[in-house]
């Protein structure tokens, strides 16, 4: 389930047998979305993103901030949409005109909940561009 630590915003994921965790969106991160983020549809998945993706904080789509160990970073990718992004590559199409906003432009900074299993607090939701130049800088 993904839910929000600011008042009044609620993202009802149910939990499945594989991902059975919960998202807890600081105000900031919420925030972030409300502002960054322009469509419903990347939005939507985002939430998507959040729900199935955060365990899997690996390179190319994910990893540790440096600076905090016990932080994270991902990408706004899903697996499955990182495997049609490299089969379009392969074909030499693109799946992006470069006109329309895309998932994966924006990143999670992110840590555990609590113990371990516990789930995972998204901390910030920032564009791919603010990444680059460094973690948590508006």
């Amino acid at each position: 389930m993904l839910l929000c630590a600011s008042k009044g915003y609620n993202f009802p994921v149910p939990n499945t047998p594989n991902r059975p965790y919960t998202v807890v969106f600081s105000a900031r991160a919420v925030e972030d979305l409300l502002l960054k983020v322009r469509t419903e549809r990347v939005k939507s998945d985002l939430r998507r993103v959040a729900e199935v993706a955060l365990d899997d904080h690996c390179p190319p789509d994910g990893g540790v901030v440096r600076e905090h160990g016990t932080v994270y970073w991902r990408r706004g990718l899903t697996t499955e949409r990182r495997h049609e992004l490299n089969r379009a590559e392969t074909r030499g199409t693109d799946c992006d005109d470069g006109t329309r906003e895309q998932a994966y432009n924006f990143v999670f900074v992110y840590r555990r909940r609590g113990a371990l299993g516990g789930g995972w607090y998204i901390i910030m939701l920032l564009h791919i561009g603010e990444f680059g130049a460094g973690i948590g800088r508006r």
